[in-house]
């Protein structure tokens, strides 16, 4: 794929809606700005809310289908946090957890043959049923239609909890957190950049971006509106570059460049995870190298 999007002037565009959301648009606008200064630090964090069951109920435990939580969740926020960044980092290191859809239930278990499903907070009895999402399971054949697994059984996969830190050649360093057992208004989407001057932070489940003025005390407010479509707008914003691209009035904002250097990070997270070491960036072959292959 490398190899291809080096080589070929087709573009691609890569299902990155975060990056295009507007939230992550004006965010950019100011960190690019200078208003904060350097980019110091940064905290980012996915408290995943009930939605999260997701990773636990159906085909998406499966690792050996998916890859994990790193490349099937993580891809998303490691993405927006380079495009904002600017940069690759040096190394990676990072931890994950699994400590609560452990699996002290039997496996094979399905949600509408448990005897406690009215009573578990994880079934989808409780999650969609009961709040008009799903309307009738009687009939459910399928995850898609109400047929759920059990998060608690013991053939569960996934971590459910897991964090990354990311070091850039000027020192400064980002730390990523994704968790999948917050519920109601406990969930957050986003992250703070910190510099000297400032500190700019925001969060896609209140849809604000605050600037704190760290030597004048101003402390500015981007409140944005609902955009509509999927994913804070940038759904729409993906299938309009796919559009353009097609009639050639434009290029693609999420390419596959920026797929593969995600992928990338990810595979290195998952790989500290499993060797408990920093894992250095290498960055991928110029087409000079793969033309010397």
């Amino acid at each position: 794929l490398h190899a291809a999007a080096l080589t070929t002037s087709s573009e691609v565009v890569i299902s990155f809606p975060l990056r295009l959301s507007e939230l992550c648009v004006i965010a950019k606008e100011i960190i690019d700005s200078g208003t904060i200064g350097a980019v110091e630090n940064i905290q980012a964090v996915n408290n995943v809310p009930f939605y999260g069951s997701n990773y636990y109920h159906g085909w998406m435990r499966d690792e050996s289908l998916t890859g994990g939580l790193w490349l099937q969740k993580a891809t998303h926020d490691l993405d927006y946090l380079t495009y904002l960044v600017g940069k690759t980092p040096t190394r990676i290191v990072a931890v994950e957890s699994k400590t609560v859809f452990t699996g002290h239930m039997p496996a094979g278990l399905y949600c509408l043959e448990c005897p406690i499903q009215k009573e578990c907070p994880e079934s989808q009895y409780n999650l969609f049923y009961m709040q008009g999402i799903l309307d009738d399971m009687s009939e459910a054949e399928g995850f898609w239609d109400g047929r759920w697994q059990c998060s608690f059984a013991t053939d569960t996969g996934n971590h459910d909890a897991a964090t990354a830190i990311l070091q850039y050649e000027s020192g400064a360093h980002l730390t990523y957190t994704q968790m999948f057992y917050a519920r109601r208004g406990a969930a957050k989407r986003g992250a703070t950049f910190t510099g000297y001057k400032g500190t700019v932070s925001f969060d896609w489940n209140t849809d604000e971006v605050v600037v704190h003025h760290h030597h004048n005390g101003r402390v500015e407010r981007h409140r944005v509106e609902a955009t509509g479509g999927g994913h804070h707008g940038g759904d729409e914003r993906l299938a309009h570059d796919f559009l353009a691209i097609l009639y050639g009035t434009g290029p693609s904002r999420a390419t596959l460049e920026n797929g593969i250097l995600s992928a990338q990070l990810c595979l290195m997270a998952k790989r500290a995870c499993e060797t408990s070491q920093f894992q250095p960036f290498v960055p991928l072959a110029t087409p000079t190298e793969l033309a010397a292959v």
